[in-house]
């Protein structure tokens, strides 16, 4: 607590699980969750998950259905529930992002491989900004190109 306190500066306070927290170490976990346990990913990864947690998914959910706000574990469930019921990862170790980490905030960017079961699609590039408060993921946002993926989603269900 007093080391937490000494590095509180111009008004941000830092936690004490912030200085035990390993961020890169976490976003790796949820990764590893997410494309290898699939829709059951949140029972693997509620012990880091904030009670406030919130994903912000890109896209339109009238044309994707895990695109929009999501919040809590509860919607870290609905999620990727969501998610995996449209698209499936072909290839389970596909997406090895790089890393960039400042402060409590890991940014995830690289290609990953996922389409729907019945129309192949080649890899997109997806950028995920996570982000960290007292040792918990409080924020998780899923940026890629929601328009090639709006067209596959598209076609698949034509």
């Amino acid at each position: 607590m007093d080391i937490a306190t000494a590095l509180s500066l111009n008004g941000k306070t830092v936690q004490p699980d912030d200085l035990t927290c390993c961020p890169i170490r976490l976003v790796k976990e949820f990764l590893h969750a997410f494309a290898f346990y699939e829709s059951k990913m949140a029972a693997h990864v509620g012990h880091f998950i904030d009670d406030h947690f919130l994903i912000d998914c890109a896209g339109d959910p009238q044309q994707m259905p895990f695109a929009g706000r999501w919040q809590g574990i509860e919607g870290l469930d609905q999620w990727v529930r969501s998610y995996f019921n449209v698209l499936m990862h072909p290839q389970k170790d596909f997406y090895k992002p790089e890393f960039f980490f400042r402060d409590n905030t890991v940014v995830a960017w690289g290609q990953d491989w996922a389409h729907t079961p019945n129309l192949p699609f080649p890899p997109i590039w997806v950028s995920q900004k996570f982000e960290f408060a007292a040792g918990k993921l409080v924020y998780f946002e899923n940026r890629f190109d929601t328009d090639s993926r709006s067209r596959h989603l598209a076609r698949a269900e034509a």
